[in-house]
């Protein structure tokens, strides 16, 4: 059932927000938490130069306490990667049930990306280290995507 149009002009870009997940929706809070940093790592430094021990250390553990969580290095990255494409689909579900016209539906998707890509960590890793992923991994990315 359709909701009635909202009477404040802004309240579709408040939806969204609200809506918005901001933890990866199938981690545990440690989990994520080694995502964040690692996502910080990996854009700074760069994927190869980052080793399991910094991560761990960017979060207070042991970099031997890190495989209690992620197998290795190269599944963080796919998290960190598939958290962020999980997040530009979340993005255009929510603009696309939320605005009430393509223009507006446009609008909350610009606006939402903006925010995105305001932090650095999150708008340019996938362009740096999607070249670390296996074709499985690129393709389960792309499946976001597909019509």
């Amino acid at each position: 059932m359709p909701s009635s149009p909202p009477s404040d002009p802004d309240e579709p870009a408040r939806v969204v927000a609200r809506l918005r997940p901001l933890e990866p929706r199938s981690l545990g809070q440690r989990s994520a938490q080694i995502v964040r940093a690692a996502t910080r790592l990996f854009q700074d430094a760069g994927f190869r130069n980052v080793s399991i021990e910094q991560i761990g250390a960017a979060v207070g553990l042991t970099g031997p306490a890190v495989y209690r969580h992620f197998p290795g290095k190269h599944d963080i990255l796919s998290q960190a990667l598939t958290t962020q494409v999980e997040l530009v689909a979340t993005l255009m579900a929510d603009a696309e049930e939320h605005g009430r016209s393509p223009v507006e539906q446009l609008a909350l998707l610009r606006d939402g990306l903006g925010d995105l890509t305001a932090h650095r960590d999150v708008s340019t890793l996938w362009r740096r280290e999607q070249r670390h992923l296996q074709p499985a991994e690129l393709d389960v990315m792309r499946s976001y995507f597909a019509s």
